[in-house]
């Protein structure tokens, strides 16, 4: 082979090469983050005037949501609920609380136990609510050590493409045997 053909082979080699780390790269920048959210607790309430203490064991940093929903229905025999508040408590402080059915979110950086309470008071004549919550957890994202898995994409291309073209000089050795011999 001419110091041409040399060249023009090594090129293309280091072309290819640049081009796949390249892609590499970019995948592994644009690979979304995954997430998981574990439900800690639900539960309900049917009836008269209540109130409701639920634990929440917190096992990791997270975004803990907590839903809650008046579940009654105007002119029937569940009624919408005249009353309803809850909150979220943990180390002798309140971390949110609204006086309504609705949504919380509160950033927690320990874990342990918390607290949610809730107490609700029916309408209607016949004094029934319904109320239902819902706790949820997600974790916060653990950044992955990319560089030890960028470098190990790295070390597999140059070893396929070192294979290949150890296939390919194998090959063209042995060609020449045949065409000697």
């Amino acid at each position: 082979m001419s110091e041409v053909g040399k060249m023009d082979a090594r090129g293309s080699w280091v072309a290819r090469l640049a081009t796949l780390c390249v892609l590499a790269v970019a995948a592994l920048v644009t690979t979304p983050a995954a997430r998981a959210e574990s439900v800690i607790a639900a539960g309900s309430v049917f009836g008269g005037k209540q109130t409701v203490s639920t634990e929440l064991q917190v096992t990791t940093a997270g975004r803990l949501t907590v839903q809650v929903s008046d579940l009654g229905v105007p002119l029937s025999i569940v009624e919408r609920m005249n009353s309803l508040s809850f909150s979220i408590v943990g180390d002798n402080a309140v971390f949110g609380s609204l006086d309504h059915a609705g949504k919380v979110e509160v950033d927690l950086r320990t874990p342990g136990t918390y607290m949610m309470f809730l107490a609700c008071v029916p309408g209607g004549k016949f004094n029934l609510g319904l109320v239902s919550w819902n706790v949820m957890l997600e974790a916060f994202e653990r950044p992955v050590p990319l560089p030890a898995t960028f470098w190990l994409l790295i070390a597999g291309v140059a070893w396929a493409i070192f294979m290949q073209r150890n296939r390919a000089s194998l090959a063209r050795a042995r060609m020449g045997m045949a065409l000697a011999g």
